[in-house]
């Protein structure tokens, strides 16, 4: 989708949301401290599927500050959204809340958050990275002015994991966020330069 541009602690399934503690959600920017409540929320309310680890977060937060957001409350970890930015356009995933705190207007704050920081990097796009099997997470995205670009095919590759052959020398280097951010700025000049071609 892409748009132009008590003793439960809280969060937990037996908490009751009051517009009390509506009230007392922080959206900030995710920190190395908040990276454990990171994964464990993706473990705990996306089901089964790939969760990055510690490390790929932790390289996030270093590289690309204030790419995530977190939603929290009493210093517990309730929501996440990554807004990652590739020196050309920008790039939402990993739109998670806690079950307990659903429905409360958090995840229309967080995509703010999420377009606010985008648009001070200079994104005049952005696009959101959701599975069309997640019906409220499809909602989501089109309530808040995102369209479902349905033409627009996903290819995905988990680097690291490629057969090689006899010939291909070995595994490639390790890609680390900032290549990865140079191999894809490097890719879309490209792209430019051809688009401005007569």
């Amino acid at each position: 989708m892409t748009r132009p541009i008590g003793s439960s602690p809280p969060g937990s399934p037996n908490t009751a949301v009051s517009k009390t503690d509506h009230d007392r959600v922080v959206i900030r920017a995710g920190r190395h401290a908040d990276l454990a409540q990171t994964l464990e929320l993706w473990r705990e309310s996306r089901g089964p599927g790939k969760t990055p680890d510690a490390p790929a977060l932790s390289d996030l937060v270093d590289h690309n500050p204030g790419g995530l957001l977190v939603a929290e409350v009493e210093d517990r970890v309730v929501g996440s959204l990554i807004a990652a930015w590739d020196g050309w356009r920008g790039n939402m995933y990993r739109l998670t809340l806690h079950p307990a705190w659903r429905r409360q207007g958090i995840a229309r704050r967080l995509i703010a958050a999420g377009e606010a920081h985008l648009r001070t990097l200079g994104a005049k796009r952005i696009t959101a990275l959701v599975s069309r099997a997640d019906e409220r997470a499809t909602q989501t995205w089109l309530s808040t002015e995102y369209e479902d670009e349905i033409a627009t095919a996903r290819f995905a590759k988990t680097i690291g994991q490629e057969r090689y052959g006899p010939s291909a020398g070995g595994p490639p280097r390790r890609l680390t966020w900032p290549r990865l951010s140079g191999l894809l700025c490097r890719a879309q000049a490209r792209e430019r330069a051809r688009e401005s071609r007569p």
